[in-house]
């Protein structure tokens, strides 16, 4: 069971898994040139189902993506698997739902995440994302983190907000992608 909860929190957000599980309290081998970087998942209780291809953690659930520089936190996390439980579909985290990727933070109520397309989906309320001083408030936000781009809608009841701070040229000017892909 132990390699099992290893290699589903080794697949958050499509990460490929050793075929090894390292045993508890080794320490990590330094990274190759090029090797992804490990995914940290906790939580108060994991529950796998591999008849259902489903890993589910729940109480206080942490997972950290270093390579991707991506933290979720959330009260319970889902994730979906091919049949062969090597890659996830799609991972879905509910109540009180934070994300961080980069220089960009999110809370929400759901979040589902779909790592082929690297795209996040966030829904409930408050659903809003911030970079730097700017926020978006909607309540679904579409967020493709590789392509650094968003759609917000509204529910019809409260329409799409969004506050851009004002600042100088110079400190508008986002870092190069090089530089924005160590986030130690």
């Amino acid at each position: 069971m132990r390699a099992a909860a290893l290699g589903i929190a080794g697949l958050l957000l499509g990460i490929a898994v050793p075929a090894r599980a390292q045993a508890p309290g080794a320490a990590t081998p330094p990274a190759a040139a090029g090797e992804k970087k490990p995914v940290t998942i906790s939580a108060d209780r994991l529950e796998v189902d591999r008849k259902r291809f489903l890993a589910r953690y729940s109480g206080n659930v942490v997972a950290v993506d270093r390579g991707r520089c991506m933290t979720i936190t959330s009260d319970e996390m889902e994730f979906n698997f091919d049949e062969k439980m090597e890659e996830i579909q799609k991972a879905v985290a509910q109540g009180q739902v934070r994300i961080t990727h980069r220089d960009q933070r999110s809370v929400s109520e759901r979040a589902e995440y779909y790592p082929k397309e690297d795209r996040a989906v966030l829904t409930g309320r408050p659903t809003k994302v911030w970079q730097q001083d700017d926020v978006l408030v909607g309540s679904k936000i579409v967020l493709w983190f590789k392509e650094d781009r968003s759609i917000v809608e509204s529910d019809g009841k409260q329409r799409v907000q969004s506050v851009f701070a004002q600042r100088e040229k110079q400190q508008r000017k986002r870092p190069a992608a090089a530089s924005r892909g160590d986030c130690d």
